[in-house]
């Protein structure tokens, strides 16, 4: 795998700049000048895409078109039926309550067998989304994952290095207060951040939590902030390994769908020239294929989740990318 090379296309949230890269990928974590990808898996190794070479945005359906993964039977992922989402909720609300865990994520897959203009599409939510980090890579096994998410795992800003408890979902522009179940979600990410900074030496700094729209949502966000404390780029970069998943994508059982889950609810990001570091978790997320595309959406559950506003919940997620997909 050291020898294949990929591409990748990200922009910043509030940023114009759409940055561009192919290039050899390498096992385990650039220091610089790279783009960074790491699957759900907590155990598996993450990779670095080499920024050797830059190529105009519009050129991005062209490397796409060498990447692709055909898909079959085997290759992609069952669509998930409400009833199925619907048992899935239940069987984590009881081990909830019997006390196995307190939170967990239910996540489903959307399958469309058609094709994605893959340029348009990211551009399209380039424009759609402005305060969004837009990502797009391929994957070293092949295929091609692309998405739109507010999320931050973790970013260095100067001499700060900051994270984002985002959990608790609701319609976008909702009037009324956060009710219990959503605040109680929240409050165990935050929780688990704060946590993960002491642990690994820093001394972290609680926001106020606000409300941050994204797409046709809104969740509950807390910025979590930490002097740098002289760490290096390699240090920081292994905190992030050790920091994801949080609780907002992995909730805080042990069910082991790891493998299923591939890049989605994992991290992606530049890790740039100068050594700054902007990670992001890799929701609001579809995986393309030559011939389809999946899309990726799930939520977080509690003893007070209602099955049918989960199944809601998810189908608003993934409008956020489906409503901007160019097919062919």
């Amino acid at each position: 795998m050291e020898a294949k090379r990929l591409f990748f296309a990200y922009r910043l949230p509030r940023a114009s700049a759409i940055r561009t890269g192919e290039g050899k990928c390498e096992v385990g974590f650039r220091s610089e000048n790279a783009f960074l990808i790491h699957k759900y898996d907590k155990n598996s190794e993450g990779c670095s895409i080499l920024a050797e070479n830059e190529f105009p945005v519009l050129e991005l359906g062209k490397f796409a078109e060498r990447d692709l993964k055909v898909a079959s039977d085997f290759s992609y992922p069952v669509a998930t039926d409400r009833e199925t989402h619907r048992k899935n909720v239940e069987t984590v609300k009881a081990a909830i309550k019997r006390g196995d865990f307190q939170k967990a994520i239910v996540w489903k897959t959307i399958v469309f067998h058609q094709k994605v203009d893959v340029s348009v599409t990211f551009m399209n939510l380039c424009e759609a989304y402005p305060d969004a980090y837009i990502y797009c890579f391929s994957d070293p096994e092949g295929g091609i994952w692309m998405g739109a998410c507010p999320e931050v795992l973790l970013k260095t800003d100067g001499d700060g290095v900051y994270s984002m408890s985002l959990a608790g979902t609701r319609p976008a522009l909702s009037t009324e207060d956060w009710d219990y179940k959503n605040m109680e979600e929240q409050g165990i990410v935050t929780r688990y951040i704060v946590e993960q900074f002491h642990k690994n030496g820093f001394s972290p700094e609680i926001s106020d939590t606000e409300t941050l729209q994204a797409g046709p949502v809104e969740h509950l966000c807390t910025w979590i902030r930490s002097p740098r404390g002289g760490k290096s780029n390699s240090e920081l970069l292994s905190f992030a390994c050790r920091l994801s998943p949080t609780p907002a994508v992995a909730g805080s059982d042990t069910r082991k769908d790891a493998e299923e889950r591939e890049y989605y609810s994992g991290f992606s990001g530049p890790v740039n020239s100068d050594g700054e570091i902007s990670l992001f978790v890799n929701l609001r997320i579809m995986k393309i294929y030559s011939d389809h595309f999946v899309l990726y959406s799930g939520g977080g559950i509690t003893s007070l989740s209602n099955p049918e506003e989960e199944w809601e919940e998810t189908e608003r997620k993934a409008a956020t990318l489906l409503s901007l997909i160019k097919r062919k």
